[in-house]
């Protein structure tokens, strides 16, 4: 029968000092081997979760990244999960370049009028979204 923790035997065969007072040394060992491996298990279950949460919010807040609009928490958590999600890596890299390949265009040129140039994509994008 296992003795409880509450009850320090009479006699003390070899303690470990500054561990457990009272309780004797491979009793404590024992302990301190299931504690380690019960936080090995929990900070992998806590990893597992971090990394599902952070992996939902990444690329919602990737182009707030890029424009450097997030806090420097949130930016630590987008650098820190991008470097363990190669998928999330990848739309980071592809929104990088498209951002780079949509900065480096010339503005239109000549008298372009800004408002009509929102009513013809305004047109468009109705002729294409058929009979409702």
């Amino acid at each position: 029968m296992p003795r409880s923790l509450s009850v320090v035997p009479a006699r003390r065969p070899r303690e470990c000092p500054g561990l457990l007072p009272g309780l004797p040394g491979p009793d404590a060992v024992r302990i301190f081997s299931v504690v380690d491996r019960v936080s090995t298990l929990m900070s992998e279950v806590l990893h597992r979760v971090r990394f599902r949460l952070d992996h939902r919010w990444a690329p919602l807040h990737m182009s707030y990244y890029l424009d450097a609009e997030l806090s420097s928490g949130r930016r630590r958590r987008m650098e820190r999960h991008v470097t363990e999600c190669s998928e999330c890596r990848r739309v980071l890299a592809s929104l990088r370049m498209m951002l780079g390949a949509l900065h480096g265009l010339r503005p239109p040129g000549g008298d372009v009028d800004a408002a009509r140039m929102a009513e013809s994509v305004r047109l468009r994008l109705g002729e294409h979204q058929g009979p409702g």
